[in-house]
């Protein structure tokens, strides 16, 4: 199981993964709830910062079928120079 080491003044580094998969971007808020077990921790913010967040996400993983990234206006180049061939 993955660690994350508290610094100190309390201060923690949330890896990579765990602001991917919150959708959180820096800067940004968390919210948590103490549990008898453990801590409930979510991102929150307004509903556009969450689906702009998750937006930007999206398209920095997105890769084109024809191997790498691709803009629309370099598809739209590349197969249009293709048909006038």
């Amino acid at each position: 199981m993955p660690m994350i080491r508290v610094r100190e003044k309390n201060q923690v580094t949330l890896p990579g993964e765990v602001m991917h998969a919150l959708g959180l971007d820096s800067p940004g808020h968390l919210q948590y709830t103490l549990l008898q077990d453990g801590v409930l921790i979510r991102a929150v913010g307004t509903p556009a910062e969450n689906k702009l967040a998750k937006l930007r996400r999206l398209a920095q993983s997105v890769t084109s079928v024809y191997k790498g990234r691709v803009t629309a206006d370099d598809f739209i180049s590349q197969q249009r120079d293709a048909w006038q061939k």
